[in-house]
């Protein structure tokens, strides 16, 4: 083989490589391009109760709304009327006191609802009367106390939770009461968590993990028994990098996202702090990554910076504490 042979068979193997690999990353990713855009109207649904909503969840017939500064902390609301049915839970030392807070455990069972913070190391099933009134299942034993963020139960066998300062997703097997498995984003060297640049949430349902980024405009899709990634959702542009201890210059990218059965919602922010002109949009995708919808709203104060979607009934419940006197109903067509 001539020099000029070798040559030009170096420079085709180095092109056909690099097209390989463009080929793969290609076939992850996907642009949030949407065909469909909607304005949503909400309707403001009178309460007479107090609080101040932290979690949100739902079941097939009730919306479940937790707010540990309150004097009773769970209250339950029937669906898609939002009449209030029932509240229950206080704080305290006794055996049916809550001992930090409230939080809500999402999961894949439409007629239970998953409770932790009764203890640090607990987490209860309930199922719902007719009055929306919790009635005792059964209970999880957590051999370990960490700050569990976004928690999810699959099949009463698989808990999964998000530690925000480490930037770390892990499965715990709830049945052997043992840790499984984990998903670790790189994290920067410096102290400042909240400003590390892979911070976001997570969701999760039966076969999949949705890890939506604070500071990219990025959605990655996991397989959840591999957990290896399936699916980057990008518009392949490059932001500017969160500025440590700077919040107010910062631009927020995904700030919330929700899991419904067939898609998730996630709230696109893109702006950085909050102001009273900037509207948040939400954007509704299905977990193979394919945008469906975008959802904008008139202004900031009626959208839903707390919320769960109802897809069977074609609504979205949420909260906004500018609306403190209302729950908000949102039909979706």
């Amino acid at each position: 083989m001539t020099n000029s042979t070798k040559t030009t068979f170096h420079l085709f193997w180095i092109i056909s490589l690099v097209s390989i690999t463009c080929s793969c990353q290609n076939d992850k990713g996907k642009k949030p391009d949407f065909v469909i855009e909607k304005k949503l109207v909400a309707e403001k649904v009178p309460i007479k109760e107090v609080f101040s909503p932290e979690f949100m969840t739902k079941t097939d017939d009730f919306l479940l709304i937790s707010s540990s500064r309150s004097d009773t902390m769970i209250y339950t609301y029937a669906t898609p009327s939002l009449e209030h049915k029932s509240h229950t839970g206080v704080k305290g030392g006794g055996p049916d006191d809550f001992s930090p807070l409230p939080g809500f455990c999402e999961s894949n069972s439409n007629s239970n609802v998953y409770i932790w913070g009764y203890t640090p190391h607990t987490i209860r099933k309930f199922s719902l009367n007719s009055e929306g009134q919790l009635v005792f299942e059964k209970e999880f034993l957590l051999k370990k106390n960490e700050e569990f963020n976004n928690m999810y139960i699959i099949n009463d066998s698989l808990f999964l939770y998000y530690l925000m300062e480490e930037l770390c997703i892990k499965k715990y097997d709830l049945i052997r009461e043992h840790p499984i498995d984990e998903l670790r984003m790189e994290k920067e060297n410096h102290r400042s968590s909240w400003f590390f640049s892979n911070r976001g949430n997570f969701i999760a349902n039966d076969s999949t993990i949705v890890f939506s980024y604070l500071f990219k405009k990025q959605i990655d899709i996991y397989d959840l028994n591999t957990m290896e990634l399936k699916t980057v959702i990008t518009d392949n542009k490059k932001y500017p990098k969160p500025i440590v201890g700077n919040f107010k210059n910062t631009i927020q990218h995904y700030t919330h996202i929700v899991a419904g059965k067939d898609f998730f919602y996630a709230v696109y922010h893109g702006v950085a702090g909050y102001s009273d002109t900037d509207t948040d949009v939400i954007e509704v995708y299905d977990y193979n990554g394919n945008a469906i919808k975008k959802y904008t709203f008139d202004s900031r104060d009626t959208f839903p910076y707390l919320f769960e979607a109802d897809e069977s009934r074609g609504y979205i419940y949420g909260y906004n504490p500018k609306q403190e006197d209302y729950l908000l109903k949102i039909p979706l067509e």
